[in-house]
């Protein structure tokens, strides 16, 4: 992400002449990637909810009654939600990188 920055910053993206090839990036820079931080963060805030549930009551409940409670499955089940969302972002980026890529090839060949 620094070194597309960097690029965009210094005005050379205006060198590509390939708009197509150019609104691509930007999409994967600007949107694909974005996407993927915001989910990965979430996904990564509601691990740490459920080790703060079984932290907030150590001794007086065990890891699997705390996996069976209704809280545990409602913030399991918005992870794993929330993991086919990330699975599908990770795809449709692969997907821009590879056009990206592709289109690259075709304008320095």
């Amino acid at each position: 992400m620094g070194r597309y920055e960097g690029f965009k910053s210094s005005g050379k993206l205006e060198t590509i002449e390939d708009d197509s090839l150019k609104q691509k990036i930007l999409s994967y820079y600007q949107q694909a990637i974005p996407d993927l931080s915001i989910t990965e963060n979430f996904i990564n805030s509601m691990q740490l909810k459920l080790l703060d549930q079984q932290m907030d009551k150590p001794d007086k409940i065990s890891v699997l009654q705390l996996m069976i409670s209704q809280r545990a499955k409602t913030t399991v089940s918005m992870c794993i939600q929330n993991l086919q969302l990330m699975i599908s972002s990770y795809d449709e980026a692969l997907a821009k990188i590879k056009e990206v890529i592709s289109r690259i090839d075709k304008n320095v060949g």
